[in-house]
């Protein structure tokens, strides 16, 4: 079954929770829900750029970890990256050693670590990234997420993804909008009113047969 795309409507695009949510599994396995926030990295300044972005004065990764946990989603950074050589100098670690330059067009990450590179000086770049284990490519989360899955069918060694135990799904659920009231804290607290939701859906089936 080939992946399905379904867009947001373009009016509905003023506030949001993430980018993408992928949908990966069947419904004979289960599917597993991730709220996909995407980044494109800068040559320029060897950065990402808007890490840091806010909506109505809310931290986008605050908005993506309320939404995740709204539809139970994995909170996780599609960063978009043009990779110079000088990052794939002996030593970097985290992603396959194995894997050519063009494998790193586009490689996940998980909040935590994005939040991590946000908070710590001079860290919001590509080598500080894509230095941490739990940092794979697309072909790697598909695989991950399929054994994920087929290790929950069993109950036998769990493992983990982007450091968490996601929640598999029987059904895929609608890209309805979910309000969500979000608290900030600046020179007083200050309630703000976000209606957040995904701008697109990525369906992809691994049952073979489906």
């Amino acid at each position: 079954m080939p992946p399905i795309n379904k867009q947001t409507k373009q009016n509905e695009e003023a506030d949001f929770g993430a980018d993408w949510v992928w949908w990966i599994g069947s419904d004979d396995k289960g599917w597993v829900a991730f709220a996909v926030q995407a980044k494109k990295y800068s040559t320029k300044n060897d950065t990402y750029n808007s890490l840091a972005h806010k909506v109505k004065g809310v931290s986008q990764s605050d908005i993506l970890e309320i939404y995740a946990d709204s539809i139970q989603a994995v909170p996780i950074y599609a960063l978009y990256n043009y990779v110079l050589r000088k990052n794939f100098r002996p030593g970097i670690a985290g992603l396959r050693f194995n894997y050519s330059e063009n494998m790193y067009g586009v490689t996940l990450a998980s909040l935590n670590v994005v939040k991590e590179a946000m908070n710590t000086r001079g860290c919001r770049n590509f080598k500080f990234i894509n230095n941490k284990v739990s940092t794979i490519t697309l072909p790697d989360l598909i695989r991950e997420t399929e054994a994920y899955l087929a290790n929950y069918a069993n109950s036998k060694n769990k493992s983990k993804l982007f450091e968490a135990y996601p929640t598999v799904h029987t059904d895929i659920l609608t890209n309805e909008p979910i309000k969500t009231k979000i608290f900030v804290v600046s020179s007083r607290e200050e309630e703000v009113e976000i209606q957040v939701y995904a701008k697109r859906q990525l369906i992809i089936n691994i049952d073979n047969d489906g």
